[in-house]
């Protein structure tokens, strides 16, 4: 998987694919300035499968 870098000075949209998923994963990178956080990666899951 290509990770991509870049610095983004206001929102961003993005747009998938549609999928029936019954979890969603969010994962984001905060910060001590203000309240932006930054999307690391999103999981799209039919079931919840513990490790």
């Amino acid at each position: 998987m290509k990770s991509i870098v870049k610095k983004q000075a206001a929102y961003e949209t993005f747009e998938f694919e549609p999928v029936q998923a019954k979890f969603i994963g969010y994962v984001g990178q905060g910060n001590a300035s203000n309240t932006w956080n930054s999307i690391i990666e999103f999981l799209g899951a039919r079931e919840l499968k513990m490790t």
